[in-house]
């Protein structure tokens, strides 16, 4: 209950969340992926598509630290395993053994049969052939592999290109910055470690290095550069993870609903609807932040697709109970929801929650509103 009313104070009071101050490591803005992102965001999604998980090992370590430590540590991390390789199929064709999840980056390129498999697929590429569950998984690793590469060899972009050329929208990399940005940078990191591995927390000598490093980065295009605002607010949600803590509470509101039915006990109900309530707050504020992260109504793709499909059956949900006063309605609503948050929130590999830009034919907010948002609440309709 603790941590519920303090997910509730953080709604209430989330113009306090984002107090304008110095950047931190989890702020640090990066290009990738086509976007601009913190540094916390960019280190979850590379530890989840090597790794499998965005905490690493049985202590749990933080995404950022790890994935920090493949810069300063490169040689250490590419003898390590911790590339997960799932597909059977993958394995038997790599001579792997099929009982190991976990592969090392040195283990997998000096495998004679990688580069085969990897030359078939880009071929099938080529020719835009469909690729089946074995290319899917060749695929996934070759993405891995090129992932930690290069973040290792410095192929992080983190300052926007001095030449301020509008064509010239990427970003120069670790690797391609000057001799003293580059020795600023790593002593960055390196007092990152050394203080969060000491006491927990990052020394003020810490603060003040990367804040030398981000003014620099900022001087060189102020204006594509991110506000600090921004990027704690996609920090704040990763942090917060309120899709996850709807999905709990939409489950615990199908429980108490179904025990107020089986025991005619109006106290359940009340809970139920509590639950849902809160749970529904929870949802629409994750929405509100991915609106405000993107910049687009968030149906973009089919994690978006999902959960848009969970807040309009409870929309749904809403309007029905209130006008025919079953409880069964509010039982299917929260169940409708609980099950397709869940598949949202537990199947990464399937959904992709990670926030991305617009496809080129979706790059209309007025036709993503009045059409995409339009079918898919015809979803939400039919599931309920």
């Amino acid at each position: 209950m603790r941590k519920i009313a303090g997910i509730l104070l953080t709604l209430i009071l989330t113009g306090t969340a984002f107090a304008e101050g110095p950047f931190s490591m989890q702020t640090l803005p990066v290009q990738n992926g086509g976007r601009v992102k913190p540094y916390d965001t960019y280190a979850r999604e590379a530890l989840l598509l090597t790794y499998g998980r965005s905490l690493y090992g049985d202590k749990k370590a933080p995404a950022i630290e790890v994935v920090t430590t493949w810069m300063m540590e490169p040689e250490l991390w590419n003898k390590a395993e911790f590339i997960r390789v799932d597909h059977l199929g993958l394995k038997k064709a790599m001579n792997l053994s099929e009982e190991q999840k976990f592969f090392s980056p040195a283990e997998l390129m000096a495998n004679s049969r990688l580069n085969p498999i990897l030359s078939d697929l880009s071929g099938k590429r080529q020719t835009k052939q469909k690729l089946g569950p074995f290319d899917q998984a060749a695929q996934k690793l070759e993405n891995q592999l090129s992932l930690f590469h290069e973040i290792r060899m410095g192929g992080i972009r983190l300052m926007p290109n001095p030449a301020r050329d509008p064509d010239k929208t990427q970003w120069l990399a670790l690797a391609e910055l000057s001799d003293s940005q580059k020795e600023e940078f790593f002593k960055t990191i390196h007092l990152y470690i050394s203080s969060v591995s000491k006491d927990g927390k990052p020394s003020a000598e810490f603060s003040e290095s990367l804040n030398r490093f981000v003014e620099d980065a900022r001087s060189q295009w102020p204006e594509v550069y991110p506000t600090l605002k921004k990027m704690e607010t996609e920090v704040h949600y990763n942090t917060l993870s309120p899709f996850m803590w709807a999905w709990i509470l939409y489950a615990l509101s199908t429980v108490l609903i179904f025990l107020s039915i089986l025991f005619k006990a109006r106290y359940f109900k009340w809970a139920a609807w509590l639950s849902a309530v809160v749970a529904f707050a929870l949802h629409t504020y994750g929405f509100g932040l991915r609106v405000y992260l993107t910049e687009r109504p968030p149906v973009s793709n089919m994690y978006e697709t999902v959960i848009w499909v969970a807040w309009g059956a409870m929309i749904f949900t809403s309007v029905f109970s209130w006008i025919k006063k079953k409880d069964y309605i509010l039982l299917s609503g929260t169940l409708v929801a609980t099950v397709a948050m869940i598949v949202a929130d537990r199947a990464p590999a399937i959904l992709d929650s990670s926030l991305q830009p617009l496809e080129a034919v979706l790059n209309s907010n007025l036709w993503l509103i009045i059409h995409v948002m339009t079918i898919t609440l015809s979803y939400a309709a039919f599931f309920l």
